[in-house]
């Protein structure tokens, strides 16, 4: 992803937004109120927010006769991103991420893709399993697991990398050992070319997970990712 650079002294008001809820929804403040926050004057306030919203990592909405501010999916990655960074300065990640959703149809590709060789033997060397043809695909629940999922993106995970044929080039992808309901083992995967929105995730095991776990479209699912651990 590539993101618009960020003046230094624009993150505090990126920051003091989200933590006033606007990396969820939208939210009513005013430029005094922020300033007063944030030690500026309402000037240089009104001069962030101009800025922030040419960059597209914030959006000012109309609400009654006063003007709300969301974060952007960009404004929100660079947040994702900063904590990312400071995570790995330290060394310290959450030990696990947990995500729900359902259980929907994908578009049929599953199936071919986890057989192509250059695929399935790098499956089988980095993550450790001869995958079952096929993927889950689940359409996470809220936001709340939309912002969790996006903080995948900056965590280690292990890499599947793209490779090409004679006929053409085929993307890469990162996993994550996961647990799909307590019970089956699994790799979430993060692929770096896809159809789908940020808001649905595959998975792949060695067995059918949903012939294994019962599972028709629609049913809920969780999905427990560990970070940092091989498998």
């Amino acid at each position: 992803m590539s993101l618009p650079r960020l003046r230094p002294s624009l993150l505090p008001t990126l920051l003091e937004l989200a933590s006033r809820g606007a990396s969820k929804g939208t939210v009513v403040t005013s430029t005094t109120e922020l300033g007063r926050a944030l030690g500026i004057s309402q000037q240089a306030v009104s001069q962030h927010l101009n800025e922030l919203e040419k960059l597209r990592l914030i959006e000012r909405r109309h609400v009654g006769r006063k003007t709300g501010v969301v974060l952007t999916p960009d404004g929100l990655a660079h947040l994702m991103e900063l904590l990312a960074r400071l995570q790995r300065s330290v060394n310290m990640y959450p030990a696990q991420i947990s995500l729900e959703g359902t259980v929907v149809p994908g578009v049929g590709e599953g199936a071919y893709y986890t057989r192509l060789e250059g695929y399935r033997q790098q499956f089988i060397k980095v993550l450790g399993i001869d995958p079952y043809p096929g993927t889950l695909n689940v359409k996470l629940a809220s936001q709340a697991d939309i912002v969790k999922r996006k903080q995948l993106e900056y965590m280690p995970g292990l890499r599947i990398s793209g490779w090409k044929d004679e006929m053409r080039t085929y993307g890469g992808l990162t996993c994550f050992p996961a647990v799909v309901n307590s019970s089956l083992e699994a790799f979430l995967c993060l692929i770096d070319r896809t159809t789908h929105d940020e808001s649905i995730v595959e998975l792949i095991s060695e067995k059918g997970i949903m012939k294994t776990l019962g599972l028709k479209f629609g049913d809920p699912v969780t999905i427990t990712v560990r970070i940092g651990q091989t498998p």
